[in-house]
C-alpha cells in the first residue's frame, strides 16, 4: 500500500514537473514575441516627434489566405500636402478595426519623413501597454516556473 502510494505521489510530481516545464516555455514565447516588438513600437513613437490630425481612410490586407492580416491607411494634410500612408502601427486594440471610414484620430510623424508614421485614436488600450503587459506576464510565468522547477529538483 505505501509503495502505491510513493508511486502515485511521484508521478504526480513528474506530471507537474512536465506541466512546469510547459509553462515555462509558453511564457518564454511570450517574451520572446513581445520583447522584439516592444522596441519596434517603442523606436517608432520616439522617432515620430510631431502630430497633425487625420483621417482613417481603410485597411489593406496583405497576405495569403492562412495568413492575412491588415494594415490601416491614414491620411492627413501637412504644410498643404495631402498624404495618404498605410502605417505598421496603430494605437489600440487591433488597430484601427472597427473603426468607420473618415473617423479622426491623431496622426504622428518623424520630421524628418513625413511618410513615416503611427496613428492614434484617442482613449485606445495602446498596443504598446499591450506588449508591456504581455512582457511582464510572460517574465513573471518563466520566474514562477523556474522557481517551481527548482523546487521539485531540490525536494525530490
Amino acid at each position: 500500500m505505501d509503495i502505491g502510494i510513493r508511486a502515485k505521489e511521484k508521478v504526480d510530481m513528474f506530471n507537474l514537473g512536465i506541466a512546469a516545464i510547459i509553462a515555462l516555455v509558453i511564457c518564454g514565447t511570450l517574451v520572446l514575441i513581445a520583447t522584439p516588438t516592444l522596441l519596434i513600437i517603442n523606436r517608432k513613437i520616439a522617432r515620430c516627434t510631431q502630430s497633425v490630425p487625420g483621417t482613417f481612410v481603410r485597411e489593406n490586407k496583405h497576405g495569403r489566405r492562412s495568413s492575412t492580416y491588415y494594415l490601416p491607411v491614414v491620411s492627413y494634410t501637412l504644410d498643404g500636402v495631402e498624404y495618404e500612408v498605410e502605417t505598421t502601427y496603430a494605437e489600440g486594440i487591433g488597430g484601427l478595426s472597427g473603426s468607420p471610414v473618415g473617423s479622426p484620430l491623431t496622426v504622428y510623424y518623424d520630421p524628418a519623413d513625413p511618410t513615416y508614421v503611427w496613428a492614434s485614436k484617442s482613449g485606445t488600450f495602446g498596443q504598446r501597454t499591450a506588449m508591456k503587459i504581455l512582457l511582464w506576464v510572460g517574465i513573471a510565468g518563466c520566474a514562477l516556473s523556474g522557481f517551481y522547477l527548482l523546487f521539485l529538483y531540490l525536494t525530490h
